[in-house]
């Protein structure tokens, strides 16, 4: 049985008010997009998802020459998404969000194209309420007109912003491994993204390792085998505040975490001098990597492999395939938070460990899960989107427009919950939640082995 955890709620509750309200204008944005996108792709489900079950859709303007509203109830609209035989292209520009506790309003004007014809433009006004399933559209008012939108037709309309899984201005990328064997093929990746052969100065960190000396000369030697140089660095809490620590990284193209126990890691670098060096670099253009335990720290709720209930025993044969869908049973803690909006888990398919993301989702329905396989990565790109490499797959739960099950319901449950499974080539875009089979990039090869 994995030991059973008492303090880890108090230490993830503390974390929590940090950049609050920045996370709240994104998930109130991030149900606007969702919107929008179901109605280019006339996915009534995902439409009705971001809605309150009786929100009103209001439009105004004129009849007669004189002010009239229009009241259309959830359902008629819905209907009609799915039913459009063109699509329904409405962009927006520049919204402005207002957020007061449980409420928030967003302001933004729009166009709207019915296939390639121009239909009108206007100003959306969304009133949003925060519910136990997150946030809902409880109202959408609209003006419309034809006249006087030239501007906004030249305009470059708005698109997600800062992407929910991806750091503020980062120009980097992060490499996430889900353990096992790396081939040959994903470890030359990670160098040229550090720059290629010659160029490429990767810091490694092997703290996560039982052994971290060995490890770390290890992962040393195979970097430099790939033409990259390569220093190992073993910190404490105390060494990694020291400006002489933060200072190893200045030059680090790359910086490499282990695998081995998540819980030797985060605790050491969190608020530290070199965590903050780490995500300078990565900002700058490095490429930040990690297998394993490397990769469980990436997100900033990180799932530890404990437990905080006695009767939440453990199955199978790796002792950590959890037994049920269920709340109050999977310990998230504080991880570095590269990978801001996500939950990331590992070894997924081969310990099948897919219960216990899908609880770690459910009960945290704003972040997108990823359980990433051994043998395979997600590249998560300087434009925030997600791509799949490697030998295996990596598969997304997204809970963000579903409705959850309230905290007192005898069963944790939900609706409309989207999973992808993404092998090699395939593509996740976090801020619109849609994803594709193919790639422009080419997948990684794995040499056969």
């Amino acid at each position: 049985m994995k030991r059973i955890v008492s303090i880890a709620a108090a230490l993830l509750a503390s974390a929590a008010p940090l950049a609050a309200q920045g996370a709240d204008e994104r998930a109130v944005l991030d149900v606007v997009q969702r919107l929008f996108d179901g109605m280019r792709t006339a996915d009534s489900v995902l439409v009705r998802s971001v809605f309150h079950p009786d929100a009103r859709l209001i439009s105004t303007g004129m009849r007669n020459g004189e002010p009239a509203v229009g009241v259309i109830p959830i359902d008629g609209f819905v209907q009609a998404v799915g039913g459009a035989e063109a699509v329904w292209d409405e962009k927006i520009f520049d919204p402005q969000v207002r957020i007061d506790g449980n409420l928030a309003q967003v302001w933004t004007e729009y166009t709207f194209h019915a296939g390639e014809r121009f239909s009108h433009c206007g100003v959306d006004a969304f009133l949003l309420a925060r519910t136990t399933d997150g946030w809902k559209i409880a109202s959408l008012a609209d003006t419309r007109r034809r006249e006087g939108c030239e501007a906004l037709l030249e305009k470059e309309p708005w698109t997600g912003g800062e992407k929910p899984a991806q750091a503020s201005g980062a120009r980097g990328h992060l490499f996430v491994v889900g353990g096992g064997r790396r081939g040959p093929g994903l470890m030359r990746r990670f160098v040229e993204l550090a720059g290629g052969p010659g160029r490429a100065s990767i810091v490694v960190i092997p703290m996560a390792s039982g052994s971290p000396e060995e490890t770390g000369r290890a992962l040393v030697d195979e970097f430099e085998s790939l033409g990259a140089t390569a220093r190992s660095v073993v910190f404490t809490r105390e060494s990694a505040d020291r400006e002489a620590s933060a200072a190893l990284l200045d030059d680090a193209t790359g910086v490499w975490y282990s695998g081995g126990s998540q819980d030797r890691v985060a605790p050491v670098l969190t608020g530290t001098r070199v965590n903050d060096a780490i995500v300078r670099r990565y900002r700058e253009g490095a490429v930040v990597g990690g297998t394993s335990a490397g990769a469980a720290i990436m997100s900033p709720l990180m799932i530890t492999g404990n437990q905080y209930r006695e009767d939440s025993d453990t199955a199978g044969y790796y002792g950590d395939e959890f037994r049920a869908v269920a709340r109050g049973f999977i310990e998230l803690v504080p991880g570095l938070g590269y990978l801001p909006g996500a939950i990331v888990d590992q070894h997924f398919l081969r310990r099948e460990r897919h219960n216990r993301l899908i609880s770690a989702v459910l009960e945290h329905a704003d972040h997108v899960g990823v359980g990433i396989d051994e043998s395979t990565a997600v590249i998560v790109r300087p434009d925030g989107r997600w791509e799949v490499a490697g030998e295996s797959v990596a598969v997304v739960y997204d809970a963000r427009g579903s409705r959850v099950t309230t905290a007192t319901a005898p069963a944790l449950g939900a609706v409309d919950v989207r999973m992808h499974v993404l092998p090699a080539g395939a593509i996740f875009d976090p801020a619109s939640g849609r994803a594709s089979l193919t790639s422009a990039a080419s997948p990684v090869a794995t040499d056969g082995r």
